[in-house]
């Protein structure tokens, strides 16, 4: 699957962010949901790109609640969420960046 599998994963989560109405904390609980969990090693370019990866992942997960409502990380503050969301944007940039690279050398 490699790093065109990470692209995917990450482009529908920046795509779902982007996209909705929701609070941050729905917003970035989606982005999970729809494919940022239990992300690989070899869906990332470097280690670097899959530890930024996996220290978001743990600080989502800490605060990842499922609710009646839909999933969220309504105890995460608006300025948590937004910093996790951009570290999203910046890690699939990352990916972007490598993907391309390997596909139009």
């Amino acid at each position: 699957m490699g790093l065109g599998y990470g692209w995917e994963k990450f482009s529908v989560a920046v795509q779902t962010a982007a996209s909705s109405q929701a609070a941050l904390q729905e917003r970035l609980a989606s982005c999970f949901v729809f494919g940022l969990f239990d992300m690989e090693r070899d869906f990332f370019p470097d280690d670097e790109t899959f530890e930024r990866y996996q220290s978001l992942f743990a600080k989502t997960k800490e605060h990842f609640v499922t609710t009646p409502g839909g999933d969220t990380t309504v105890n995460m503050t608006d300025e948590e969420a937004a910093h996790c969301l951009k570290e999203i944007c910046g890690v699939f940039s990352d990916i972007a960046r490598a993907y391309g690279a390997q596909r139009y050398p």
